[in-house]
């Protein structure tokens, strides 16, 4: 799952640069660099967040992760860095987590 870069009116997906963390054992990881302007919002995520199913065993999907994203930027810092996130009625158990650049 490529991180997602909220800034301005863009929504980038910056690029993996190795698998998955901790998925294989013996995997050779690098650094990403992205710079981070006062505003941005960088957005980590798992696969339990894009393939949560709600009650109808319909899969949440990037297309609705995607579409929650654009009103984080109207939302107070507080609320986002504390891990707040809209609820989906799709349940995987595991959560969502954003965060802005703080300067």
């Amino acid at each position: 799952m490529p991180p997602i870069l909220l800034r301005g009116d863009r929504i980038e997906n910056l690029v993996p640069v190795a698998p998955v963390l901790g998925f294989l054992p013996d995997a050779a990881y690098m650094e990403q660099e992205a710079d981070l302007e006062p505003g941005d919002y960088l957005v980590v995520y798992s696969d339990g967040v894009t393939e949560a199913r709600n009650g109808k065993d319909e899969f949440f999907g990037e297309e609705r992760l995607r579409a929650l994203l654009p009103p984080l930027r109207a939302s107070p810092r507080k609320s986002s860095a504390n891990g707040s996130w809209p609820r989906s009625g799709a349940s995987s158990g595991r959560s969502a987590r954003a965060t802005t650049c703080p300067w």
